[in-house]
């Protein structure tokens, strides 16, 4: 009888260390983001994803840090699991804008539009998604304007 109160507290005294560790791992991930370390926040931040128990969705977390990183591939596909895995409509409405600011920042315009489009069908009242779906059609026009001009020349 013993020793199993022994293996009982030997086997939660390492679960409750796995639990520290992704713990840890968010907070110093939140700390370097903070500080601008972004491509070493999100290091941290998959890493404490890694640790993390399968209920725990740290996409939010690892796609802004991605996109400050300019890794915008990994960035969108964050802000698609954090999408996919939340039910809040104004949640689903932030990720959808934060996809949009991917594909304005890599110069796909189209696709940032439907993004922006997306974001505002989850929440109407998003003005920055309405802001920059102006600006991503903006943009798409000034291209058409240059792209006449140098046909003209």
């Amino acid at each position: 009888m013993k020793w199993f109160f022994y293996i009982v507290f030997f086997l939660s005294s390492v679960g409750v260390g796995y639990a520290q560790a992704w713990q840890d791992s968010l907070r110093r991930g939140k700390e370097l983001y903070e500080m601008g370390d972004f491509e070493q926040a999100y290091q941290t931040f998959l890493e404490a994803q890694r640790l993390a128990p399968s209920e725990v969705n740290l996409s939010k977390d690892i796609g802004n840090a991605a996109f400050r990183s300019q890794d915008y591939e990994m960035a969108k596909k964050a802000f698609h699991a954090a999408e996919n895995a939340s039910e809040n409509r104004m949640e689903q409405s932030q990720y959808w804008h934060n996809i949009g600011n991917v594909h304005f920042e890599t110069k796909k315009y189209h696709n940032a539009i439907e993004s922006y489009k997306q974001a505002l069908r989850a929440d109407p009242n998003n003005e920055k998604a309405r802001y920059n779906l102006a600006e991503a059609k903006r943009r798409i026009e000034q291209e058409s304007e240059q792209q006449n001009k140098n046909q003209e020349q």
